[in-house]
């Protein structure tokens, strides 16, 4: 079986990059490279420091 390149992409901004204070974070899930990539909005959402965020199939701890 041929394997497809994928591509995965990671983001976040810190201060003093967002003029709100926000952190944002962005991700997208792996892909083969040709297939379509769905951009959808979430809204804000606060996490305690040590709770996870479920992204896909991986989990990150909030600090």
């Amino acid at each position: 079986m041929d394997k497809f390149p994928l591509s995965c992409d990671t983001f976040v901004a810190l201060l003093p990059a967002t003029a709100s204070g926000y952190v944002i974070f962005g991700k997208n899930s792996d892909r083969p490279d040709n297939e379509v990539q769905e951009v959808i909005y979430r809204p804000a959402a606060s996490f305690q420091p040590g709770e996870k965020l479920q992204v896909e199939l991986n989990a990150y701890r909030c600090l």
